[in-house]
């Protein structure tokens, strides 16, 4: 799964909105709660691991 295709888990997620590309390590990712708290997601970086936190979130 590329970042460019990310809008395939689901509409309100554009690859903009995501750190740069960088070869080798994980993209920059962060995630924002209710509180507005933002926590950087990098740890998510395999398929199953960021469509189900990608899920959890849009819900």
């Amino acid at each position: 799964m590329d970042m460019k295709n990310i809008g395939n888990w689901h509409p309100n997620l554009r690859p903009n909105d995501f750190g740069g590309y960088r070869p080798g390590l994980p993209p920059l990712i962060y995630g924002e709660d209710k509180k507005h708290n933002v926590y950087e997601m990098n740890r998510l970086v395999n398929y199953r691991n960021m469509k189900d936190f990608c899920e959890k979130l849009l819900t």
